[in-house]
């Protein structure tokens, strides 16, 4: 079975299913965590394969996913 673990700077966030739809998983997170990026007024998120990426007014950061059979 794959998980997908997701970390900031190697260390650990989350961990959820594959089949999470991770742009609705992103989207909870940055308003449900406390960030210095200013998401709320023209903030943009990018998912790729290995990468979730936020981006505001004031910046941007990155989650990494990393995807993990157990």
């Amino acid at each position: 079975m794959d998980i997908k673990i997701i970390t900031r700077h190697d260390v650990f966030v989350d961990a959820v299913a594959n089949d999470c739809d991770l742009m609705e998983w992103a989207l909870n997170w940055i308003f449900e965590n406390d960030s210095n990026i200013e998401f709320y007024n023209g903030g943009h998120i990018d998912i790729s394969d290995n990468w979730i990426s936020f981006s505001g007014d004031n910046g941007m950061f990155e989650l990494e996913i990393i995807t993990k059979t157990i």
